[in-house]
């Protein structure tokens, strides 16, 4: 339901329309020379005169400009409007008409993004307490429909299922103080506060989580992978912050978050563990960040990566600190419930679209890390290639002539990114195909390959010589037996008509190093982190560590180890260490480890006895208003289409 709508029946109560209310009339000074009244700009004649025709149909808006006129904006021409409007149009000098394109709608109406404010009801009891709340993310359930996750106190234990957005202006991160109902969102669909079932829970169980998931029953609402930063009151969509990612709290490193009560607040991530909030055990993380009553369920990201939901907070000497669940940790007891992603569309990285390929050629590019790409064809079966860590993909064109065009999608579960199309010209050709040109093949490289015209004669040379004559099917190898090192093999057609010789250049690169002795993810305390790090590798190679920025160093493999002083002493924070190993000038991948120092004085925290969620006999007032939106809103509809859903 627009806002129009809900202003047009406010004002249809105030009184009748009759044509004396609209005339304008203020005494002698009212006219003008040429005999057309002047209507008043402001005052009480002008809020009635207001009032009344926004009463009557096609009239939209009633405003005074910077010269002093009033500008009634319609959605019909004068001449289309009731007898009331078009006669206060012509007998006053001062009024001019905007014609719109259509009704004035409340644009964050139908944008759902985190962050922003919703109340949490009992729909048994509407004169009852409620919860006031913010949205974490916009995300799907276990079928893909749409579904909002917030926290789970915020469902009272299961009593408040029903729930309805706010109108943003109302809240208090909005500069307002009057909560004020803008449209349903949906039901209850999970909740956990505590340990499973929302008991207590207990310390170090890390299924004790504070998170809870509403079905958007709303079909008019769109729901947005993004959190408002709430600089755009009038539509919290309008600016915001894309989710990007899923993950865990690096600590030490920038947070922000987002809610109803305190906006969009930053600070430092400070410690992980577990917290008693307000009796319950909750695993998450301490920030340096201000939140208040009304913020709990909100976003908490670290640059695109959603990494928790609003918990709890207190002070410690003084200044806010927040205590957020564990993103992670909460949609694992969800039952599949995700986070949508605002993903990128996939980067062609070659050969570049509308050119000519030969068969089998690798197509190649670039998505976010984590996706996969669904890879849709108009000659081919679809399919879905896997997208490296690195953020690469590759398939194979076809290998017989033709024109092929594909169209790539990243997909994360429900999230989709934008569409790419490409389209090639798939000709004949002598070229090696395995390993293509670029490749880096792991160990050994016993085989190669190519495409030519069949029946012709093809010469290799370079790293390997050799005559082949091309098989009916327009393919070509030979054995080959080629280890560490750069290699460059030229291939051409030398009978009939003699072709282009091609050159794929490649590597042949050994395994990663291990790294031994120093697990993935582990935390030591400042002044006890690691000094060195050792592993294994390959006799003959030379590994090369890397801790974050700091200068490579390098030591030899004997024996089938290695190990390395990491020089200074490694400060609070996270860090990534990582090892290759190069052999013959050929540098394998990269093996890494992420390890957590922590500071060894960290701020006193106490759980706070109350949470986020603003509760008890002080909302008992807002509920009678919440519950006229409801209604207003057509509840019985909305309850109707429910039941039609399930």
């Amino acid at each position: 339901m627009s806002a129009r709508w809900k202003g047009r029946v406010t004002f249809l109560a105030v009184g009748t329309l009759a044509a004396a209310s609209l005339t304008g009339a203020v005494g002698t000074a009212a006219f003008a020379e040429d005999g057309d009244a002047v209507t008043p700009t402001s005052g009480a004649e002008f809020d009635a005169n207001a009032r009344a025709l926004l009463a009557l149909d096609g009239v939209e808006a009633v405003t005074v400009d910077a010269d002093g006129n009033v500008v009634v904006a319609t959605t019909e021409d004068v001449g289309d409007l009731p007898a009331e409007a078009e006669q206060f149009v012509d007998e006053h000098r001062n009024v001019d008409v905007l014609v719109l394109d259509g009704p004035v709608e409340a644009l964050a109406a139908t944008d759902v993004v985190g962050g922003a404010g919703y109340a949490a009801l009992d729909p048994q009891d509407l004169d009852g307490d409620a919860m006031l709340c913010s949205i974490g993310f916009s995300g799907y359930s276990p079928s893909g429909a749409p579904a909002v996750i917030s926290a789970g106190h915020c469902a009272g234990d299961g009593l408040f299922s029903e729930s309805i957005l706010t109108v943003p202006a109302g809240d208090d991160a909005g500069g307002g103080s009057t909560v004020a109902g803008l449209a349903p969102l949906g039901t209850l669909g999970f909740a956990q506060y505590g340990g499973p079932g929302s008991t207590d829970g207990t310390d170090g169980d890390t299924a004790s989580t504070d998170v809870s998931v509403i079905d958007v029953t709303n079909a008019g609402l769109t729901l947005r992978p993004a959190v408002t930063d709430w600089t755009t009151v009038s539509d919290l969509s309008r600016s915001t912050r894309p989710v990007t990612a899923v993950g865990r709290a690096q600590l030490g490193q920038p947070v922000v978050k987002s809610g109803r009560t305190t906006g969009f607040t930053s600070g430092t991530a400070l410690s992980s563990g577990w917290a008693e909030v307000s009796g319950r055990y909750v695993y998450g993380f301490f920030s340096a960040v201000a939140s208040d009553s009304g913020d709990s369920g909100g976003a908490v990201l670290q640059d695109g990566t959603a990494i928790g939901l609003v918990s709890g907070g207190t002070t410690a000497g003084g200044q806010p600190v927040m205590f957020a669940a564990d993103l992670e940790t909460a949609l694992a007891r969800t039952g599949g419930y995700t986070v949508a992603l605002d993903l990128a569309a996939p980067v062609l990285t070659g050969p570049a679209s509308g050119t000519t390929i030969v068969p089998g050629a690798m197509i190649s590019g670039t998505a976010p890390a984590g996706t996969v790409l669904s890879v849709d064809s108009d000659r081919e079966a679809p399919q879905t290639v896997t997208v490296a860590a690195d953020g690469t993909w590759s398939f194979a064109a076809p290998t017989t002539r033709g024109p092929v065009s594909y169209t790539l999608v990243a997909r994360s579960g429900y999230s989709a990114s934008p569409a790419v199309q490409i389209a090639y010209d798939v000709v004949p050709a002598t070229v090696v195909t395995r390993p293509g040109d670029g490749e880096r093949v792991l160990t050994a490289l016993q085989r190669i390959a190519g495409v030519g015209v069949p029946g012709e004669t093809v010469e290799l040379s370079g790293a390997v010589a050799a005559t082949l004559v091309v098989a009916d099917d327009g393919t070509w190898e030979h054995p080959v037996d080629l280890s560490y090192g750069r290699y460059s093999v030229t291939v051409a057609q030398v009978s009939g008509e003699p072709s282009v010789p091609m050159t794929n250049t490649f590597e042949v690169v050994p395994v990663a190093p291990a790294i031994t002795g120093l697990d993935d993810g582990a935390t030591f305390p400042e002044g006890a982190a690691p000094t060195t790090v050792s592993g294994t590798g390959l006799d003959g190679a030379t590994v090369e560590v890397t801790v974050g920025d700091r200068a490579a160093v390098r030591a030899d493999v004997t024996a089938g180890g290695w190990a390395l002083a990491l020089g200074d002493a490694l400060g609070a924070g996270h860090h990534v260490i990582a090892a290759t190993q190069t052999i013959n000038g050929a540098a394998s991948d990269a093996t890494a480890v992420g390890i957590t120092v922590t500071a060894t004085a960290a701020p006193a925290v106490t759980a706070t006895d109350d949470p986020l969620a603003r509760t008890g006999a002080g909302t008992a007032g807002l509920i009678a208003a919440i519950a006229a939106v409801l209604l207003l809103a057509g509840a019985a509809a909305t309850y109707a289409a429910r039941r039609s859903a399930a």
